[in-house]
């Protein structure tokens, strides 16, 4: 599950990349970008309150991501 939930939080890293790299964003939807980074920030909330470690592991590369981008 923390494989999957880090390959699904990823998945928009390409375009991320190649739109910086043009210096816009051109048809690009930011709008979910804070919404994975709020929903992962939740998540890793709960993660280290109940000493997780799978649900931490599976949403740490999503909030850096959801940050980064």
């Amino acid at each position: 599950g923390a494989t999957m939930a880090n390959v699904m939080c990823a998945s928009g890293f390409p375009e991320v990349l190649a739109k910086r790299r043009e210096g816009k964003l051109g048809d690009y939807n930011p709008l979910p970008t804070p919404i994975v980074f709020g929903n992962c920030l939740g998540w890793l909330s709960y993660a280290l309150l109940s000493k997780d470690p799978y649900v931490t592991a599976a949403n740490v590369p999503g909030l850096l991501l959801g940050f980064w981008s």
